[in-house]
């Protein structure tokens, strides 16, 4: 039985697949340059920072968790795309992609416990102040439809008698 060797291009001849990995890269980035402009140059940039989140899911989810908290920071606001819908995206499918693997492991307690408990007594806040909101609204409706239904008499005044 005779082992089967890997057989390599020849020095002088580059192997296809690189070739064509070759190609698209240039294409992606002249596509990419023409519609984006000097943007362009921020695209590898940004898809380093990808990849870094990616290979650790902790700082990701820590750190969609908290943009929120510096969405009016002009950082943030330059941004052509909503920060936390991204950041959302990507943690999904690091999440699918690690369920599916069987690679996912849990999240530290020390970290889900204050964001379970944000969340819960956001939810009851809002649905307080849901509750007492359509109480205000009905009076205030009521306050301004009974002003509206009383006949107002608009007179003017002539220019003689405020000289006087």
């Amino acid at each position: 039985m005779t082992a089967r060797v890997a057989q390599r291009p020849l020095p002088g001849r580059p192997d296809p697949g690189a070739l064509a990995l070759g190609a698209g890269a240039a294409a992606v980035g002249a596509g990419a340059a023409v519609t984006l402009g000097p943007a362009a140059l921020g695209v590898p940039v940004v898809l380093l920072i990808c990849l870094a989140l990616v290979r650790e899911p902790l700082a990701l989810l820590t750190l969609y968790a908290y943009v929120g908290l510096f969405k009016e920071q002009a950082v943030l606001g330059a941004l052509p795309f909503d920060a936390t819908v991204a950041l959302g995206l990507l943690l999904t499918g690091v999440c699918f992609a690690r369920w599916s693997t069987g690679r996912g492991h849990a999240i530290p307690l020390g970290f889900a416990s204050p964001l379970v408990i944000i969340g819960a007594f956001g939810s009851a806040v809002s649905s307080c102040s849901s509750r007492s909101q359509p109480a205000a609204m009905r009076e205030d409706s009521s306050a301004c439809s009974a002003v509206s239904k009383k006949p107002t008499d608009v007179t003017t005044s002539s220019p003689e008698s405020t000289r006087e």
